[in-house]
């Protein structure tokens, strides 16, 4: 009889053991089933780095210049009115610094040659140059207001409001996981 017992025990601490062996291949297969699913929704959006002193515009990873981004934006109108005015401010901005390059650039021949310069042109030539730098500074922020506005646009509304906060389950083609949208 005791034997019988012994074997029973045996026999149960024996399938015990077995099945707290698929307890971790359970969870180990669940987290290799869920690790390669990323939560973030896809959203097409235009990033903006500053390189060399210049601002950079770029789209899935490809770059493109700003009659590139103009065309990008005509979808969202209030961005792309933007644009259009931050080309008319880079368009002055070169009229600007042409006009004051020439007036400033003559009266400094005019120094090399030894003659007297006249001191009001270079002035005014100055002046224009400077007012380009500051419209060259106000394109700048304009083409990034731009961007902004369009990647604003871009967000599904629960994201534009920033007042709800939801936690579902994703299914994507790379896999399942939870997404928290903030």
């Amino acid at each position: 009889m005791k034997t019988i017992q012994v074997y029973r025990t045996r026999a149960a601490s024996i399938l015990l053991s077995k099945s707290m062996l698929w307890i971790p291949l359970m969870l180990a297969f669940l987290v290799s089933g869920f690790s390669p699913c990323f939560g973030q929704g896809y959203v097409d959006t235009i990033t903006v780095q500053r390189k060399d002193g210049m601002y950079r515009f770029s789209k899935k990873g490809e770059e493109f210049n700003i009659k590139q981004l103009s065309n990008s934006l005509k979808s969202d109108t209030e961005a792309y009115q933007k644009i259009q005015a931050a080309k008319a401010s880079r368009n002055f901005a070169r009229l600007c610094f042409l006009a004051g390059g020439v007036m400033a650039g003559i009266q400094l021949d005019k120094v090399i040659d030894g003659e007297e310069p006249n001191m009001t042109l270079t002035a005014i030539g100055t002046g224009l140059i400077t007012l380009s730098l500051i419209k060259v500074n106000g394109f700048n922020k304009q083409v990034k207001q731009a961007v902004d506005t369009f990647n604003i646009g871009q967000l599904p509304e629960k994201k534009k409001n920033k007042k709800s906060m939801d936690l579902e389950l994703s299914i994507r083609g790379n896999g399942a996981g939870f997404m928290l949208r903030f």
